[in-house]
């Protein structure tokens, strides 16, 4: 299941649950991705500043308790090419189409500013 993010307050409300947690969890999910946590607020805005109007979407699944909570893989497009980030192994990976597509980028706290520009640039 995917939730589209329409405004930037939706992804607010996300990078706050993020670092924050969400009602009943124990703590916070960042917790559990400390290698990638320095760069979060860096590849939302630069998914922001590239990713086509209303084109950004959050995976979602539903909890035991039915509530239906975001996950930490987002699709959006540019210029109508989907594109997909991906969080696994530690990393962040900037995926062709979706999860299972090519690999165009991997990030983690090591990942300098202009790493991360220049990927997003060529898309």
């Amino acid at each position: 299941m995917k939730k589209t993010f329409t405004t930037i307050n939706d992804i607010h409300n996300y990078l706050i649950d993020l670092f924050n947690g969400r009602p009943g969890d124990h703590h916070p999910r960042i917790q559990h991705a400390k290698k990638i946590a320095d760069i979060v607020f860096e590849l939302a805005g630069l998914m922001i500043w590239r990713a086509d109007a209303n084109s950004i979407e959050v995976g979602t699944r539903v909890s035991e308790s039915g509530n239906r909570n975001e996950t930490n893989m987002f699709w959006f497009t540019v210029r109508a090419h989907p594109y997909a980030l991906v969080y696994r192994q530690a990393k962040i990976a900037l995926c062709d189409r979706n999860r299972g597509g090519a690999v165009l980028a991997t990030f983690d706290n090591t990942s300098t500013r202009q790493q991360l520009y220049v990927a997003f640039a060529a898309l």
